[in-house]
């Protein structure tokens, strides 16, 4: 198989066929992907550079997107090492730069320190070779990414400096998509908003981490992103409705976070969310996580409107009926995804914020509540192999014995005696019936 040089035509006609696949992203598309890709590098063994190093870019994608990651860092390398240093032509130093992203992307996913270390420093060579005088539309594209990439990086690495640097970053995002002659497209809107985003999730990490007054940034980032993100989800644009989707929602969460309070602002904000995902719920784990957090968000701001007035009762089984739905929604996902599909604390919050109302508004219903979500005899949409979901039913139900307990012997013999009898006994059972289950699924280790 091995030639010379491939025809430009035969070579492009395969990094087309290779490109489909990555964008199929299937895992039998990936596989088909790095299958031909490994063939086209055989077939460029002696060829000129320019194809060796297309073949080994084809190669790095395919591992990337197959979460190949250290393999994808080696191959990248491999190209970059055929490639001049410091490239002197704009094409050379396109590619060279596009190549550091890459690998960049890579590290970053690798997650280590020393991942992290070296994806910084590939995004910032990434950002020297692109941002010039002369740097062309392309270039001035690929550098918004770089500044975008760049600041990833130095959140997961952390720190008040290195957080303080990626919102730099994320301005600095702004700054050059501003240079682009038609900054109008869906792609540029996106982008655009992505960075508002971010600055928004840093400041929110500086305010929570280390007491920044961050919290009208937090605010102002979200908003800016929702805001630009409305016109492109009404022109029909699925990944705008996405990205729109996920603004509000973390809108919805941020209010609740830097107010203190539940509001019905916040309520709607994350009902439109949910409103715009439709059916693509169950398309990928981040959608589901998505789903699922805005319902959460509607039950916070509901439960922190209810201030045990008249009428509280009828909100707080709102709470019930939303958190409901998304254990539902939850169950299904892991049935599609998997148990991890989840993450356990959101499992634990809701599970907590759905037995809270009805130990309030409708005691006489928690016990169903908790045993539905974590009895494996009702049915198999249950949680008891989840710590979290046990951990928040002990406590709810603690919390709840132990009001009934400080009430003692208050009205003895009356209706409303009677009724917290009743619950006292019920809770406390449901308590030793939840006790061994968990028997059933964790190993309990004795002192």
């Amino acid at each position: 198989m091995e030639v010379k040089n491939m025809s430009e035509e035969a070579l492009l006609e395969t990094l087309a066929k290779i490109e489909v696949l990555l964008r199929e992203g299937s895992p039998e598309a990936l596989e088909a992907a790095r299958t031909i890709s490994k063939v086209l590098l055989v077939r460029t063994q002696h060829a000129d550079p320019r194809q060796r190093v297309a073949a080994l870019t084809a190669l790095g994608h395919g591992e990337r997107f197959s979460g190949m990651l250290a393999e994808s860092d080696r191959t990248y390398g491999e190209a970059l090492m055929l490639l001049p240093s410091k490239p002197a032509d704009p094409e050379a130093r396109f590619q060279y730069a596009n190549l550091l992203t890459c690998q960049g992307l890579s590290l970053l996913l690798m997650s280590d320190l020393e991942s992290l270390k070296k994806a910084k420093a590939c995004f910032e060579q990434s950002i020297a070779l692109r941002d010039r005088p002369d740097t062309n539309e392309a270039e001035t594209w690929g550098l918004s990414a770089g500044w975008l990439n760049l600041a990833d990086t130095l959140a997961a690495l952390g720190g008040q400096d290195a957080l303080e640097e990626a919102v730099r970053c994320t301005e600095k995002a702004r700054e050059t998509l501003a240079r682009l002659s038609d900054p109008q497209p869906a792609a540029c809107q996106n982008r655009l908003a992505l960075s508002w985003m971010k600055t928004a999730e840093y400041s929110a990490r500086l305010s929570a981490e280390y007491a920044r007054p961050m919290e009208e940034k937090v605010m102002i980032g979200f908003a800016n992103a929702a805001e630009i993100l409305q016109s492109e989800s009404l022109a029909g644009e699925e990944e705008s409705r996405r990205m729109l989707a996920a603004a509000l929602s973390n809108l919805s969460r941020s209010r609740l976070l830097l107010e203190k309070r539940g509001s019905r602002k916040g309520e709607e904000e994350a009902r439109e969310a949910i409103h715009l995902l439709g059916d693509a719920v169950f398309s990928a784990p981040e959608t589901l996580f998505l789903a699922l957090s805005a319902r959460m968000n509607i039950a916070c701001h509901l439960a922190g409107m209810s201030n045990g007035e008249d009428g509280d009762d009828d909100v707080l089984l709102e709470v019930t009926d939303v958190i409901e739905e998304a254990m539902t929604i939850a169950a299904e996902g892991r049935r599609k995804w998997g148990a991890n599909a989840v993450a356990d604390d959101l499992l634990g919050e809701l599970t907590r914020l759905g037995a809270e109302a009805y130990r309030v508004a409708s005691p006489d219903f928690l016990v169903d509540f908790l045993m539905d979500v974590l009895d494996p005899e009702r049915g198999d949409d249950h949680f008891a192999d989840s710590p979290a979901v046990h951990e928040a039913a002990v406590r709810v139900l603690w919390h709840g014995i132990s009001d009934l307990q400080k009430a003692g012997f208050a009205g003895f013999g009356s209706d409303e005696y009677d009724k917290r009898r009743d619950h006292l006994a019920a809770w406390q059972l449901c308590r030793e019936e939840l006790a061994a289950i968990r028997t059933r699924y964790f190993i309990v280790e004795s002192a």
